[in-house]
């Protein structure tokens, strides 16, 4: 006996594809609360020959510095649930690395632009940059709504070694470095093209056209399942590249 034709296995066919469906979807909106950032460049400013650096000294502000980098850092609401100034405990911190010092530190660009307007100073809006510290750079506390974005641009001495960004928000453990996963959409949207090409390998053409819908049935909710999952694994890259 087919089993796909027994008018008896279409219930439970359905059922399981419709707890399919609702399990993707369910995955793919979760609430999410995350902070990441990214660096996004780490350059040296000045090279200078080993020969000579004792004989050349580079000043900023009239302050000598030494191993100048020019450091960007992005930090985005990576997930999908706002984070609202109320939910900072303390300042958001910049920490360059162990030994170095930040000379300078600046907004290079938000997402919105303008997002200094929603923090006040007096009326009006003021700089994101709370102060500089030696190797820190503290951020106020701003409203982040999901793909919202801060780009700092950073001269900083003697730069080698790690970054990272620390901050105590409500719900959020830690502020992670932005990592790529491209292996989950990749998965997704193989294992739906195989959903869907096996679906039509296995349908009847003449089942459709004499309008048996008993027989075809089955084979059209595997291939909608197939098709979800191909359109998560198109789509979800997408969504967290506009988020970074």
């Amino acid at each position: 006996m087919d089993l796909l034709h027994d008018p008896r296995y279409l219930a439970p066919a359905a059922t399981c594809a419709a707890i399919a469906v609702t399990i993707t979807l369910w995955i793919l909106n979760l609430r999410r609360k995350e902070l990441s950032y990214r660096i996004l460049a780490d350059t040296p400013l000045v090279s200078i020959k080993e020969e000579v650096k004792d004989k050349v000294q580079i000043t900023f502000r009239g302050e000598p510095v030494h191993d100048v980098h020019l450091v960007q850092v992005r930090i985005v609401n990576s997930g999908n649930v706002p984070i609202r100034s109320a939910d900072y405990e303390g300042r958001l911190t910049i920490a360059a690395p162990d030994g170095s010092r930040i000379v300078m530190a600046e907004i290079q660009e938000t997402h919105p632009p303008h997002l200094e307007k929603r923090t006040l100073c007096d009326g009006a809006p003021s700089s994101l940059v709370d102060k500089v510290e030696g190797h820190e750079v503290m951020l106020k506390p701003v409203l982040l709504n999901h793909g919202d974005s801060i780009t700092v641009k950073m001269l900083v001495s003697k730069a080698a070694g790690p970054w990272n960004v620390i901050g105590h928000i409500e719900g959020i453990a830690a502020v992670k470095m932005h990592r790529e996963n491209s292996s989950m959409p990749l998965v997704m949207a193989n294992c739906g093209t195989f959903i869907m090409v096996v679906s039509m390998f296995f349908l009847d053409p003449s089942s459709v056209a004499r309008n048996a819908w008993r027989e075809y049935l089955p084979y059209l909710m595997f291939f909608l399942i197939g098709y979800i999952m191909l359109m998560c694994g198109i789509y979800l890259p997408r969504v967290q590249k506009s988020s970074a």
